[in-house]
């Protein structure tokens, strides 16, 4: 096989609602390599805001700026290393960040030729919704929605949640509606409490 890196998310989506909840994904090789392989990956956000009291997103609990480094070898190129991507309850109203997560890959102490050396990885990009702002949370339980004609279809394919990013001071009502008139949903509302903000599963089918 060719010398490459898979990236393999673990969950659909790549929102995360700050200091509640978590993603991640594994990190593997194709083959064997000759030396010693650093897949190293950082996260930098994607505007020029500095917040100052922010940690912004962690990498297996590391500052994304500072990063996380997986090694591999001849004994464990095979096996998934997971990068577990999280963010604090910072207590700053910042807004809404996006994260690019770059991955670099070097075989042996330097770049000098080998076959993973440098080698293209893909990158993503994190949507952190600041946990002090109120927001409406839509996450996809799977990679793709689909919507069954008869409606008979995987729950995980053809439903999503949402989620209100902090606990409200009054109930807060939600109303869904399809405006190509194709769809339809479980629910057409439904509310959040103001003393506990549960999640909502909607499960939409084609007419």
């Amino acid at each position: 096989d060719e010398a490459s890196v898979r990236i393999i998310p673990k969950q659909p989506g790549l929102t995360l609602i700050e200091g509640v909840q978590t993603i991640s994904y594994g990190v593997v090789l194709t083959r064997p390599p000759k030396k010693f392989v650093s897949v190293e990956a950082q996260a930098t956000p994607l505007d020029d805001r500095k917040i100052t009291d922010s940690k912004g997103v962690l990498l297996n609990g590391n500052k994304g700026d500072e990063g996380v480094t997986l090694l591999f070898d001849r004994s464990n190129w095979f096996i998934e290393q997971i990068i577990e991507v999280s963010t604090d309850d910072d207590n700053v109203t910042e807004g809404n960040i996006a994260y690019s997560i770059k991955h670099n890959v070097t075989e042996g102490f330097a770049t000098d030729g080998d076959d993973f050396d440098s080698i293209a990885v893909p990158s993503f990009i994190v949507d952190v919704i600041d946990n002090e702002t109120p927001n409406l949370v839509i996450t996809p339980n799977s990679h793709e929605l689909i919507a069954a004609e008869t409606g008979e279809w995987d729950k995980d394919y053809n439903s999503y949640k949402i989620v209100l990013s902090k606990q409200p001071t009054a109930d807060v009502e939600v109303f869904i509606h399809d405006a190509s008139g194709q769809l339809t949903t479980s629910s057409a509302s439904f509310i959040f409490s103001s003393d506990l903000s549960l999640i909502h599963i909607s499960e939409p089918t084609r007419r």
